[in-house]
């Protein structure tokens, strides 16, 4: 069964532990960011720092899967010598998934859902798959709507502006966003094949929300690695280059600049030529003061026809504010 409990005091934490080992799927949400953590931190489930009330929260949450709603309010009374707290508790309990989808869907509608054109590409390389190329092509494409919806979206403040995690998130919300393919085909020039793709895509604000939300489970999942797991970094055979990239971003956002490399060193074994993880690979030798490989990531994504490394390596003196939020003087 799966179920929203909004509110995560102490009702809601313990109808949240008891589905918990009843093992039924349930998200908690809420604005109280230390009440949520004490459900984090006790019980493995998804948690939201939002509001309940909020129709592309409900949404993101799997409003459209859920049997049941929990909207839960608790005010505290003052403890008596160790007697239990007495509370007043009001608990609306209902199936409110018929009434409530009819409502959410109607005001669903009148949320801004933009419509843009992208294109990416991938360079296909002497043993790459045509399919891992559509794939990383067909992912570029995506992200790069994602970038410019998503400015529009922070602008008109219907997302969060969001700074240090922006690039996990984005790659994350790319993977939601719904596409439809404009045209696709293999170019070769001088014996180097490219794929590239067109394609025209529908980008919610409910997509960067459900990133969120899959960027925090993420995270939470990759605390729980052994040591071994933590120092090896292995990657994982699917291709999926959003998820690949996005733990990229999340490790140099909790400033693990070593297990980045480690990470990306795998990473580039397996997408050899995605400018991408040069670029971050060059930021983080930025960090750890080694220009010599800062360099060469640059270089080898300027190759690949990023545009931002091939101007980094023009100048310098030039600063870049790269999407990290930290500043690369060359």
């Amino acid at each position: 069964m799966k179920a929203i409990i909004t509110g995560a005091g102490a009702v809601g934490f313990h109808i949240a532990k008891h589905m918990a080992l009843e093992n039924e799927d349930a998200v908690v949400i809420d604005t109280d960011s230390d009440a949520l953590r004490r459900v984090s931190n006790n019980i493995d489930i998804e948690t939201i720092l939002s509001s309940g009330s909020s129709p592309v929260i409900l949404e993101a949450a799997g409003l459209n899967n859920a049997e049941i709603i929990l909207a839960v309010e608790l005010r505290k009374l003052m403890n008596i010598k160790g007697v239990v707290a007495t509370m007043r508790t009001i608990i609306i309990a209902t199936l409110l998934f018929l009434t409530l989808v009819n409502g959410v869907a109607s005001a669903a509608k009148e949320l801004d859902i933009i419509e843009i054109e992208a294109e990416g590409s991938y360079r296909i390389g002497a043993d790459a798959s045509v399919d891992l190329a559509r794939k990383v092509a067909l992912f570029t494409a995506k992200r790069h709507a994602v970038d410019l919806v998503g400015r529009y979206f922070s602008h008109k403040s219907f997302i969060k502006a969001y700074e240090m995690n922006k690039d996990e998130i984005y790659s994350l919300a790319a993977r939601e966003i719904q596409v439809e393919i404009l045209e696709e085909k293999t170019e070769t020039f001088a014996k180097t094949s490219t794929y590239r793709l067109r394609i025209r895509a529908k980008i919610k604000t409910s997509d960067f929300v459900k990133a969120e939300i899959e960027d925090a489970k993420q995270e939470k999942k990759e605390a729980k690695e052994s040591y071994q797991e933590k120092m090896e970094q292995p990657v994982s055979e699917d291709i999926d280059p959003g998820k690949d990239i996005a733990k990229a971003y999340r490790l140099l956002r909790e400033k693990k600049w070593r297990v980045a490399i480690i990470y990306l060193n795998n990473l580039e074994k397996k997408y050899p030529n995605w400018d991408s993880i040069y670029m971050a690979k060059a930021i983080t030798y930025y960090i750890l003061r080694e220009p010599v490989f800062m360099k060469k990531a640059l270089k080898k994504a300027c190759r690949l026809d990023n545009q931002i490394a091939c101007d980094d390596l023009k100048s310098l003196k030039r600063v870049h504010q790269h999407d990290f939020g930290i500043s690369i003087i060359e």
